[in-house]
């Protein structure tokens, strides 16, 4: 069951947000939904990169790229 939350927007983002929804032919809540489950894939990736270089340090590979963390956590 989807839940309300009320937050408060600078009023200098309005007309972007405006724009934005007018332009993608989408809601508000649509642009925001879209905007944090972006934010919340992000820190979790960053969550998973610094378990998983931990991890792989100590196992000895030492030189890693966010190109294998990706591979490993995906």
């Amino acid at each position: 069951m989807p839940v309300r939350i009320t937050f408060e927007l600078p009023d200098d983002m309005r007309p972007a947000l405006d724009a934005a929804t007018r332009a993608e032919g989408i809601s508000e809540s649509e642009i925001v939904m879209a905007a944090l489950r972006k934010y919340l894939f992000k820190q979790r990736f960053r969550e998973l990169r610094a378990m998983t270089l931990r991890h792989m340090r100590m196992s000895g590979r030492g030189d890693v790229s966010d190109e294998d963390v990706f591979r490993a956590v995906s």
